[in-house]
């Protein structure tokens, strides 16, 4: 039965993978102290599946030298398929250096206008990195805490409503106002309409409520603004005065 279910399983029948399996035989702690060889346990490993019963018809894709040979042709294939990909990284990163080279080759330190290409090119730079922490495209992922773009929508989607549950309402007070505001706006007249500047008046009225929740997620915003500024700015190490005057 326990040969039945290896065999099912070689076959990839039992618990099927998409590249099968191979059945190999390890040396044993007995072959390792006999210092028997690889090249004699390979040898006896291929006698074994050839012998047996169960595995013979198997013994062209058991084995320790069709593993080697199956896992060298997933690498080729691996590398065959990645290969132009990383050529053409790599070359695209060459050409990126080769026109920085061309460019240092014609720089003048007492040339102005090299000076003003080279701010507006770090300033580039600072620009796009903090468009990627906020979009999240950043080329560095934390996996232990917010941060940037992720901080920002947590605050406007959790905080910002939670805050809204915070603050206090009284049915009974809004009806009354409403009341009020209704009859201010007919005066001595009779109205058969509600009036929309009673809708008006009792909007503008709740939602100056919400300048306080507004205000507060406006603050964790601009904290967390600050802080991404402050670990794009490590960049700009180099610069000193600049870092510290942005």
């Amino acid at each position: 039965m326990k040969a039945q279910m290896q065999k099912n399983i070689l076959e990839n029948k039992l618990l099927p993978l998409r590249r099968g399996y191979v059945g190999i035989v390890n040396r044993s702690q007995r072959d390792i102290e006999g210092k028997k060889d690889i090249k004699a346990a390979m040898a006896a490993e291929r006698k074994f599946f050839l012998s047996h019963p169960s595995y013979r018809h198997l013994a062209d894709k058991c084995g320790t030298g069709f593993l080697q040979k199956a896992l060298n042709a997933q690498l080729t294939n691996h590398i065959r398929e990645t290969l132009p990909q990383l050529r053409n990284k790599l070359q695209s990163q060459l050409m990126s250096l080769e026109k920085d080279v061309s460019e240092f080759k014609q720089f003048k330190a007492d040339d102005p206008n090299a000076k003003t290409k080279a701010l507006m090119t770090m300033l580039q730079i600072f620009n796009n990195d903090f468009e990627k922490v906020i979009e999240g495209s950043g080329d560095v992922v934390s996996t232990h805490e917010l941060s940037g773009g992720a901080k920002i929508s947590k605050i406007f989607h959790e905080r910002f409503p939670y805050e809204m549950l915070k603050m206090e309402f009284d049915e009974k007070e809004l009806r009354r106002e409403i009341g009020y505001a209704i009859q201010n706006l007919h005066g001595i007249r009779v109205g058969l309409f509600t009036p929309d500047m009673a809708f008006e008046v009792i909007c503008k009225k709740q939602i100056s409520n919400l300048l306080s929740p507004a205000l507060k997620c406006v603050d964790f915003t601009v904290t967390e603004l600050f802080a991404v500024l402050k670990n794009i700015s490590e960049k700009l190490s180099r610069f000193p005065a600049l870092r510290d005057e942005g």
